[in-house]
């Protein structure tokens, strides 16, 4: 192993250390830094052979946080995996079994108010949150049919 492809790993794993990132995430910031590309694949398969780097945990982490936390629809996850740097090809081949989508869509209505008070503009934040309107009518008509009964 030469002393540059030293350097690079050390400066990967430092960058690491951070934060988790993607693969390629750190293959610009290694960039950034100046190393050559050889290295820089050569430190990439070095870091995820030692597990330094695994983008599929961290898609998974990613797809569970978002929809949890941020109560985001799939079609919103899936340009937040974009933009975190996730593979198109990864994110086609991401697991969304574990979201409840209806449920969450229910509960971001929920925050809004009384959904049988449901706006216009109510709908395009439910929309922006990555929802269709399939989904947000559906879940309107559950929750207006719950708070009848």
């Amino acid at each position: 192993m030469d002393d540059e492809l030293k350097k690079a790993i050390a400066a990967g794993i430092r960058i690491l250390s951070y934060s988790a990132y993607t693969e390629r995430q750190v293959i610009e910031k290694l960039k950034q830094k100046g190393f050559r590309m050889a290295q820089i694949q050569e430190a990439i398969e070095y870091l995820k052979e030692k597990g330094c780097i695994n983008d599929q945990s961290l898609i998974e982490n990613a797809i569970l946080k978002l929809a949890d936390r941020k109560l985001y629809g799939k079609h919103r996850i899936r340009m937040e995996l974009v933009r975190m740097g996730f593979s198109s090809e990864m994110i086609r081949e991401a697991d969304f079994s574990e979201v409840d989508f209806h449920a969450n869509c229910c509960k971001a209505i929920e925050k809004r108010g009384d959904p049988s008070e449901f706006e216009d503009k109510d709908k395009a934040y439910i929309r922006n949150l990555g929802y269709s309107s399939d989904e947000i009518r559906t879940a309107l008509k559950e929750l207006k049919e719950l708070r009848e009964k």
